[in-house]
């Protein structure tokens, strides 16, 4: 094994620090979108971004943080906070409001470039346990605030049950979807006899979840 470049680590960290961390996360995770978390190495990550194999420990403090950070990542993509927020204090009606999220829902699991939807997916079907602190700090915070929509769509009070039934039943098709998208399942796909067009199916989910959510609605 050839001798670490400490220079050009340290380098890097003054300079393009920022870059290469960026990098690094980026790197990892299209990796473990398509291998997952415990079949993608360190060295297999720098080698992919062209950098020193040291930088990870150098710039993360270990393989562990960068997952960490890849996941916090992940989370700034998906259902972005802010975005939420914005939509559940605006002054849209609560059609308007239901529907601009749907669409949300829709446009990204319909991006080609969704590794980070992809890391989620696995990282639910086969946790690392790292997940913990990024459910409290990123994800909760999310939950609520679909809640919220969804209660105002339906008139159901936060506290009922069946608005988390609700929230669950809205998301589960766009979970399938990504699911049955992964690469390892096309070949099962292909004798499934089910056709249908990739471009298509998302659409559909948004006139599929209005009509479920009518049996819920609240008379008022």
């Amino acid at each position: 094994m050839g001798e670490i470049n400490s220079e050009k680590i340290c380098h890097e960290a003054r300079g393009d620090g920022n870059e290469t961390k960026a990098l690094l996360i980026e790197t990892a995770g299209k990796l473990i979108a398509q291998k997952g978390y415990e079949k993608t190495t360190s060295k297999e990550i720098c080698g992919v971004a062209k950098v020193n194999v040291a930088a990870i420990n150098y710039h993360f403090g270990g393989r562990d943080k960068l997952y960490i950070a890849v996941l916090e990542r992940v989370h700034e993509y998906l259902l972005n906070v802010r975005e939420l927020e914005a939509l559940e204090e605006s002054k849209s009606s609560t059609e308007e409001e239901i529907s601009i999220f749907l669409d949300i829902l829709t446009n990204m699991v319909m991006q080609k470039d969704n590794w980070p939807i992809r890391v989620w997916i696995r990282e639910i079907t086969a946790p690392s346990g790292l997940t913990k602190k990024i459910v409290s700090e990123k994800a909760v915070p999310k939950l609520k605030l679909m809640l919220s929509i969804l209660g105002n769509y339906t008139g159901l009070s936060r506290e009922s049950p069946l608005l988390s039934s609700c929230l669950i039943s809205v998301l589960a098709p766009f979970v399938w979807f990504l699911l049955v998208e992964r690469s390892e399942l096309q070949e099962l796909r292909e004798i499934v006899p089910i056709d249908y067009e990739n471009s298509q199916v998302p659409k559909n989910f948004k006139k599929f979840v209005l009509a479920g959510l009518q049996g819920f609605k609240v008379n008022k």
